[in-house]
């Protein structure tokens, strides 16, 4: 399957997969409240992790983004 790279805050390259209900391009978004939070959102459809359940509060911007990548990667069937 297709990934697109995109650099995240920290200048590393996050391959995040087509989107798995239309296969548009998905994107971070970030959000503040009380620190900065993170989802991933297609910029086609607009469905998106749920970063108010996925983000920590007590966990770093990377740790926060690097959940969200593994939960919008994971597909049904793969490993």
């Amino acid at each position: 399957m297709e990934t697109y790279e995109q650099t995240n805050l920290f200048g590393e390259v996050n391959g995040l997969k087509p989107c798995p209900h239309c296969g548009g391009k998905a994107e971070y978004s970030r959000f503040f409240n009380p620190k900065n939070f993170f989802a991933i959102r297609c910029t086609v459809c607009g469905c998106g992790t749920d970063g108010w359940k996925l983000n920590r509060a007590n966990g770093t911007d990377k740790e926060n983004m690097e959940i969200n990548a593994a939960v919008w990667n994971r597909r049904v069937g793969e490993e």
